[in-house]
């Protein structure tokens, strides 16, 4: 008889997961920095790209909402908060560090171009940062 815990088992795996993202990402972060980026083409109809973006993002968001709903059901309240709050952090770094390193006016000169490789990264890395951070700290501080 074993005597884990399956709370223990579930939280074991998702510190597994983020671990992985973290190096994931770190990896992502140092290729893209050696990767010289190639002019992107603009659509030929922007505002029908802009159209379909919109209704992709839709789409995939419901989907994605819907899914994770089946995960949260099967989930803990703990591993899910720690998720949920990691994933705010997440999308607070990209956005910031799009503002100041994206942007070409503050550091564009160190940085170059961002792409949105890097973007990815520095958003995926977060979450992991942000994850094992709830995870040391608790989600109640």
């Amino acid at each position: 008889m074993s005597n884990t815990n399956p709370r223990d088992w579930r939280v074991l795996k998702a510190d597994i997961c983020f671990g992985i993202l973290a190096i994931a990402s770190l990896v992502m972060l140092v290729a893209e920095s050696f990767d010289d980026l190639e002019a992107v083409a603009a659509p030929e109809r922007p505002l029908v790209a802009a159209g379909v973006s919109i209704v992709l993002m839709l789409i995939l968001s419901f989907l994605a909402a819907r899914f994770a709903d089946i995960d949260r059901r099967c989930s803990e309240e703990y591993t899910y908060g720690l998720i949920g709050h990691a994933a705010i952090i997440a999308v607070m770094t990209g956005l910031l560090f799009h503002f100041f390193f994206g942007q070409s006016f503050l550091f564009g000169s160190v940085f170059g171009k961002m792409s949105a490789d890097s973007l990815i990264g520095v958003m995926l890395g977060s979450w992991a940062i942000g994850y094992f951070t709830y995870r040391i700290r608790g989600t109640a501080s």
